[in-house]
């Protein structure tokens, strides 16, 4: 069953590596679900009573909410509405449009006029020189629609018969009309046409029209008066100036224009009763409404103020009665039991939830920035563990919460029916245990105080219990800080009893009153807390181990048993190489443990970084027994070769279940470092040859650059145990001198660039590995009688070389 799990975990595993859908749809679920979870469930019981029904026992709120009074509502949006006034768009300048229109139609047919007298002139001076011309087709005539509608009907000007049929002012007056659009008589057109459109009729009708076209002129007078009996706004249309009009009397409709039209043509030529009567008759033709409502403009407005109208509420107070029993039920106490049902069934899904909800969010940020921050090692598959914990924490912590919360309803003595002494033997703990020994021990400290916040909430926002749970998660963070074995999970948990303890006692102390059975139920339940949390982590911790191949330093302990099969395997079939991880694993754990890194993990990283070479054992210096396998080789497959040891170690773990930690180790152990033995064979091969020079691109690691100290730590340790295996005869300020240069030379490679390693544990680990190697290349002295220099011997040494760089 778990094989088939953790089988389809590898594949969501690789879902969530590259899809950002998938990691976006995951954690929105387990969010939704933690902050459900995290919602208390609703308890109180309601009747769905129907307006006329009597209740049969009495109906109480346990919450303070309020009820919408639809009906003061509705007609609070109505007076609303309509209290908004109509608008209606003013145009300013329509007196200005028809001055316009008029100058344009008399110029023009003044120019019809003088284009006439100049044709009978050329006429007659033909006729006095005895030459002939037929005028009559070319008169100008002003132009019209091919089809305009007069008063007398429609008028075509090609309409030959009808010209034929009427004198020629019948035909202008046709055209006048069609061209135009001013609706005047043909007798005051005949005036117009016998005063040759004179400028002085122009100015009259332009004074006129501007002072009629000041007033507001509305088409339907009585529609206004209708729909806005309390005044309206009037709005300018190029200015938006808006002014609220309340006295209608000032409002013309067009019949009253016309009379004021009228009225001020007599005014304005008291002495000339021709040019008063033209005036006046241009001016009504040139009329029109300047106000009109703009309704579109009004209705947004109205639905503003409606809009803006707040909801009229019933106020229910917790703890009243709504409804007593043989009551009946009216429509006000309708709305309040249907609103109480709604709190039923949404309440924990409604305000509250999304609260939760949001806290929920603030958390994860809180913990995502955190692990961004100051912890880059831990990896998705580690960050997938972190929620699953805090996950398990919710489930866990809320079941154990009902739990305790029915235990006092099958209790018969008074002292043991009290239901708050039960809550503090909820194992609030196990979450930062369990993070501590998968992750690390800082983020189990940060965790300690976020599983408070859980704890408070999740016990009904008891304050007191926010504070026990991050008292028992740190103290259970403090107690497997040096975790070696399984049983001091035992002891961590018996610590985290005592110190439940310790608070219980504070908190009743505080308290100014001391119940000695209170407390005692209490402690007891405090010491019960410290066994489940161990009990919990034991049942957890292998499990998380095996799904999440999370090496603990119990792990680490068993994986660095010689009798493993990966260690078994490279001892027989590279004992060379086994040797060589040997030291280094004793190298990089002193280094780690200088700079206060995890030195287990170091040491086991380097046991196992070069198992990859168990698969071409021979090809590598240390394995090599007679003549070296590469002097038949061209430098470019030799660099292969070497390299390929990282990718088949990385394999081999994988298949062995090693876990991230030490997979990472083997893939970094390297970086992407130059193979320099290599790499210069084949400079000098190609200077030689006089050939393309050589790059660095085919004789380096394929990487990544070690993003752990214990990674960097392991990269050091290889190159130096390498070099100073190298080394005849080396000597105290040799091996500094070489130790230093190593630093340095990776250093400026910058294969530390992805790690949080600083100048000064750089430092360190340099001091230390040179007094460890130091002390591991101590002197003795010959044995009497016997040589050891061997011909074989100085083959040997002229066949090694640092291929292995």
């Amino acid at each position: 069953m778990l094989s088939w799990i953790k089988k389809y975990y590898l594949k969501f595993n690789a879902l969530l590596r590259t899809s950002l859908k998938v990691r976006v749809f995951a954690v929105s679920c387990l969010i939704l679900a933690a902050a459900y979870i995290l919602t208390p469930q609703p308890t109180m019981q309601i009747f769905d009573l129907q307006v006329g029904e009597k209740a049969w026992e009495d109906v109480r709120s346990n919450y303070e909410f309020t009820v919408i009074d639809e009906a003061a509502t509705n007609q609070r949006r109505q007076n609303a509405e309509e209290s908004i006034l109509p608008v209606y768009d003013f145009d300013s300048r329509l007196q200005n449009k028809l001055a316009d229109k008029l100058t344009e139609v008399l110029n023009e047919w003044r120019q019809v006029l003088r284009d006439r007298r100049m044709q009978i002139i050329l006429s007659e001076s033909a006729d006095a020189s005895g030459e002939t011309a037929d005028v009559s087709t070319e008169m100008p005539t002003p132009t019209a629609p091919a089809a305009a509608n007069t008063p007398e009907g429609p008028l075509s000007a090609t309409d030959t018969d009808l010209q034929e049929s009427t004198d020629d002012t019948e035909v202008d007056y046709r055209q006048f009309l069609a061209g135009s659009g001013l609706k005047i008589s043909k007798e005051t057109f005949r005036l117009l046409k016998e005063l040759e459109f004179r400028f002085n009729i122009e100015e009259s009708v332009k004074s006129n029209i501007s002072y009629i076209g000041s007033f507001a002129i509305v088409g339907n007078r009585d529609l206004l008066i209708e729909s806005a009996p309390n005044g309206f706004i009037r709005r300018d249309m190029y200015s938006q100036i808006e002014r609220v009009i309340h006295n209608l009397d000032t409002i013309m409709s067009v019949e009253i224009a016309y009379r004021e039209a009228d009225d001020s043509a007599a005014r304005l030529l008291p002495d000339n009763q021709l040019l008063q009567d033209i005036t006046a008759e241009l001016t009504r033709a040139l009329i029109r409404p300047n106000l009109t409502l703009n309704m579109q403009e009004t209705q947004k407005r109205r639905k503003a103020a409606r809009d803006s109208v707040k909801p009229v509420f019933f106020q229910v107070s917790a703890g009243e009665i709504i409804i007593s029993s043989g009551e009946r039920v009216t429509p006000e106490i309708k709305l309040r039991l249907d609103q109480l049902m709604k709190l039923r069934k949404t309440n924990r899904l409604g305000y509250v939830f999304i609260g939760y909800l949001l806290l929920i969010i603030l958390i994860s940020a809180i913990i995502t920035l955190e692990v961004k921050r100051f912890h880059k090692n831990i990896g998705i598959n580690r960050q997938i563990l972190l929620v699953l914990i805090i996950f398990l924490y919710l489930v866990l912590t809320r079941a154990f919460y009902s739990l305790v919360t029915i235990i006092p309803d099958y209790m018969s003595y008074s002292v043991l029916d009290n239901p708050y002494p039960y809550r503090y033997a909820i194992p609030f703990a196990f979450g930062c245990m369990l993070i501590a020994l998968l992750l690390n021990i800082r983020l189990g400290i940060l965790m300690s105080f976020i599983f408070g916040i859980l704890a408070f909430l999740i016990s009904e926002n008891d304050f007191l219990m926010g504070i026990y749970a991050v008292f028992s998660g740190y103290s259970a963070v403090f107690a497997i800080s040096r975790y070696k074995q399984r049983t001091m999970i035992l002891q961590g948990g018996f610590l985290v009893s005592i110190s439940n303890v310790v608070f219980i006692l504070t908190l009743f102390l505080l308290q100014g009153k001391f119940d000695f059975m209170t407390f005692a139920l209490s402690a007891l339940m405090g010491l019960c807390n410290g066994l489940l949390v161990a009990m919990v982590v034991m049942v957890l911790l292998p499990v998380l181990e095996w799904f999440f191949q999370i090496p603990t330093d119990l792990r680490l302990l068993e994986l660095s048993n010689f009798n493993q099969p990966l260690l078994r395997r490279l001892a027989l079939e590279a004992p060379g190489t086994h040797h060589h991880s040997l030291m280094v694993g004793d190298l990089a754990e002193a280094a780690a443990e200088a700079i206060g890194a995890n030195s287990l993990l170091a040491k086991v990283g380097a046991y196992y970084h070069d198992i990859g070479k168990v698969a071409q054992p021979q090809y590598f210096i240390e394995n090599v027994r007679g003549k070296n396998p590469h002097d038949k080789l061209t430098p470019n497959m030799s660099a292969m070769i070497i390299r390929k040891h990282v990718k088949q170690g990385v394999e081999l773990a994988r298949k062995a279940g090693l876990g991230t930690d030490i997979i990472d180790i083997i893939q970094q152990h390297h970086g992407n470092s130059l193979i320099t033995y290599f790499h210069n064979k084949a400079c000098d091969s190609a200077k030689s040859s006089d050939s393309i020079p050589v790059t660095e691109e085919g004789f380096r690691y394929s990487g990544p650059c070690p993003r752990s100290k214990e990674a960097a730590i392991v990269l050091i340790s290889d190159s130096v145990e390498a070099a100073a295996r190298s080394m005849k005869s080396p000597s105290p300020s040799s091996l500094k001198l070489m130790v230093n240069k190593i630093t340095a030379a990776k250093f400026q490679d910058r294969q530390f660039d992805d790690c949080d390693l600083t100048f000064r544990e750089l430092t360190i680990i340099a001091e230390t590995l040179y007094d460890r190697i130091l002390r591991n290349n101590h002197t003795r002295i010959e044995y009497p009688g016997f040589n050891f220099s061997t011909e074989v011997g100085s083959e040997e040494d002229k066949n090694r070389g640092n291929v292995d760089a």
